[in-house]
């Protein structure tokens, strides 16, 4: 068992963390206290250790969130199976890329990001009401795809971000 120190920033009170390092086996032993621990007053004494990274259980979580406002490049396409249907449509998003020294005028970049839906609400309100040059909202996940180019007949990879929210932004 190995102790360290943080100062918390904002009353400057410094806060003792305590962090063990556990695996299967010694599960079960670790209900015993560890009789190296030494304390001055309500102070642990710092002997200089480092604190080992805890072991993992494979059970970590993760997030892959994106959000996006835009403007819709394109109509939508409706594509896949009748039974499992996907709109797909391109999101083009800019951002400030500096502005020109010799006349002053501003520089953007423009990405384009591949927005596919799959949800059926979400699905029938894309192909109904979204039309090129809509401002939207997207809210979703990342997602890499390997597909074979139909002309070239070569593998490819395709980044994707699977809609689970959409906001129509258009004044009408």
């Amino acid at each position: 068992m190995s102790l360290f120190r943080l100062t918390s920033l904002r009353c400057f009170q410094p806060t003792f963390i305590r962090t063990t390092k556990t695996n299967a086996k010694d599960a079960k032993s670790t209900s015993s206290k560890d009789s190296t621990e030494s304390f001055v007053g309500n102070e642990p004494v710092d002997d200089g250790d480092q604190v080992e990274a805890p072991e993992t259980t494979g059970r970590e979580r993760s997030l892959n969130r994106v959000q996006l406002i835009g403007r819709v490049g394109a109509d939508p396409k409706i594509g896949g199976t009748q039974r499992h249907k996907v709109v797909t449509f391109n999101v083009a998003t800019n951002e400030y890329a500096g502005t020109n020294t010799e006349n002053g005028e501003v520089k953007q970049r423009v990405d384009w990001h591949r927005i596919a839906v799959f949800q059926p609400r979400l699905l029938d309100n894309a192909e109904k009401y979204i039309r090129q040059g809509d401002r939207v909202y997207v809210q979703g996940r990342l997602h890499h795809n390997m597909i074979r180019d139909k002309k070239t007949g070569l593998d490819r990879y395709v980044t994707s971000i699977i809609a689970d929210d959409m906001i129509f932004l258009n004044k009408k």
